[in-house]
């Protein structure tokens, strides 16, 4: 079953060219629906929070004009410089289509986008790329305390003998998004480190 894709496009030559050339991969829309689409692709800016808020499993790709690429958003988006090639941009898709979902009930985590859903409300949390990491490497050792030092060493590449409270920070803010229903956080601090506990 093809996954679905939102194009929001400006140009009618763009969309046309665009939905052709994926149609093999994806099911094309173009106008904004309840559908669960995996892609959204635009070349207005101004949707992007719209966008996000609206779909936040979705993710999004933004077509910008040259010398208008958003320097920096809260959320991640996939960015290509007009012109460009549209098998890089089928490349890229691809790539996001396999990416994995990391399942933290009642989370899901989209480490491509990284979003943090929860399944019981449909809220969503935008996360930073190191939060995305800690989790990411957490998951892969979940039920089991990892040190400080391990998380150090395989997220920020640090020695074991560097103070800094970076870690700390990041997992406090990780902690306060990953509350259960019942008040109490997936995240644990153990005697030397931290558990993901699922």
């Amino acid at each position: 079953m093809k996954k679905s894709a939102l194009l929001l496009l400006t140009s009618d030559m763009l969309r046309t060219c665009i939905s052709e050339y994926l149609s093999t991969s994806y099911k094309i829309e173009t106008k904004e629906s309840p559908l669960n689409f995996a892609v959204i692709i635009t070349d207005n800016p101004l949707l992007l929070e719209s966008l996000h808020n609206t779909y936040p499993q979705a993710s999004l790709v933004l077509l910008a004009d040259p010398g208008h690429v958003p320097l920096d958003t809260p959320f991640s988006i996939k960015v290509f410089e007009k012109p460009f090639y549209l098998r890089e941009l089928r490349e890229t898709l691809e790539g996001i289509s396999t990416s994995q979902v990391l399942l933290l009930p009642p989370y899901k985590l989209y480490p491509t986008s990284r979003r943090l859903v929860n399944t019981l409300t449909q809220t969503t949390e935008s996360l930073t790329e190191k939060e995305v990491a800690i989790l990411e490497y957490l998951y892969e050792h979940r039920n089991r305390p990892i040190s400080r030092e391990t998380l150090l060493k395989n997220v920020w590449n640090y020695s074991p003998d560097i103070t800094t409270h970076t870690l700390e920070t990041h997992v406090y803010r990780l902690r306060q998004k990953l509350q259960t229903a019942e008040g109490s956080s997936l995240l644990l601090t153990t005697e030397d480190g931290y558990e993901l506990k699922i």
